[in-house]
């Protein structure tokens, strides 16, 4: 880049790499690991049994299908050979967002917050996946599209991580190894459904402002994703209160160990 703006000798790839780099990145990268990660993930968060194999095949493998199309197409300017891969990665994605929802609805763990968080995750997805098909039928919907993709799809799904193998993380992390804590009885409920909330409206009016051009609704998005950030931080801050070990917890660790 500093090259192009001493030579202007990179234009054209310029124009490209962008792009490039950022399906790389959040396809190749993040998204392929959530989808790798919930396999082992989903069934502690939910309670229902993971996706089916060959479910969970298909979607990795049409992924990345999908995703060396759609990069080959963008670095030789083939609009059929980006059109086709963008057609792949949007059903694989979508069959991803059924498999997860399946398991949302199917949840028989009694913590919904989580839970709440994989469905918004999952149904932003498909958003950004709608978002980036309109861009590339000529809408400039760039914008909300990164936008959805990062802090609608990958960052509730995170957040839903966060709120329950986060906290069994921590659970262990303070009373050890063999602790069973639920996140569930730490975390105070009001605050983890006040959070989603706040992501949810965050998320969706970032994403207006963006397709409207709107730079206040986007700073008031922006306030309302901190107050979430911060209601989520007192929230586990609570639970990591709660699961500052006791004189008497103590006592049983060590006996335990004796």
């Amino acid at each position: 880049m500093a090259w192009d703006l001493v030579h202007g000798a990179l234009t054209v790839f310029l124009a490209t790499a962008p792009a490039i780099h950022a399906h790389l990145a959040g396809v190749a990268w993040l998204t392929l690991l959530a989808l790798g990660v919930s396999v082992r993930t989903l069934r502690p968060i939910t309670g229902a049994p993971p996706p089916s194999r060959l479910s969970h095949i298909i979607a990795s493998m049409s992924s990345v299908a999908g995703l060396l199309l759609l990069v080959v197409g963008l670095s030789f300017d083939v609009g059929t050979i980006t059109d086709i891969g963008a057609a792949v990665l949007i059903v694989a994605v979508s069959l991803y967002a059924i498999d997860l929802g399946r398991a949302v609805v199917h949840a028989t763990v009694a913590h919904r917050p989580p839970q709440a968080f994989l469905a918004a995750a999952a149904v932003w997805l498909v958003v950004s996946a709608a978002l980036g098909a309109g861009a590339l039928l000529g809408q400039a919907w760039q914008d909300a599209y990164v936008f959805v993709a990062l802090i609608g799809w990958l960052g509730q799904m995170v957040n839903g991580h966060l709120y329950h193998i986060g906290v069994r993380l921590l659970a262990t992390m303070v009373r050890g190894d063999d602790d069973e804590t639920h996140p569930g009885s730490v975390l105070p409920v009001s605050l983890s459904w006040a959070s989603w909330a706040l992501f949810q409206a965050a998320t969706a009016g970032g994403a207006i402002a963006l397709l409207v051009n709107q730079t206040k609704m986007l700073t008031i998005a922006g306030i309302i994703g901190l107050l979430g950030w911060l209601l989520m931080a007192t929230n586990v801050g609570i639970a990591l209160r709660k699961l500052a070990p006791t004189a008497d917890t103590l006592a049983q660790h060590g006996t335990r160990r004796g």
